[in-house]
């Protein structure tokens, strides 16, 4: 039983990072398309923002869920 749920929970992972992997490469798609239309080709927080949305969309996720996949990794709080 728990070898089972270790390795569903391994899936898990596996299916997740999967995902985090598809949505960091669409994002890197989307800013080169964009880039030429960005001011000195830097973006703004708008610019980012209608980014995420389109890669949202072109995944058919949940802009939470992109959000979710390119934040910066949160550190372990230290107790």
């Amino acid at each position: 039983m728990i070898m089972v749920h270790l390795d569903l929970r391994a899936q898990i992972f596996e299916e997740i990072a999967a995902l985090a992997s598809r949505v960091h490469a669409a994002m890197a798609e989307e800013v080169v398309e964009r880039r030429k239309y960005w001011f000195a080709g830097i973006p703004t927080e708008l610019d980012l923002h209608a980014a995420r949305k389109a890669v949202a969309r072109r995944l058919k996720l949940t802009l939470e869920t992109v959000e979710s996949m390119l934040a910066p990794p949160v550190p372990p709080a230290e107790e």
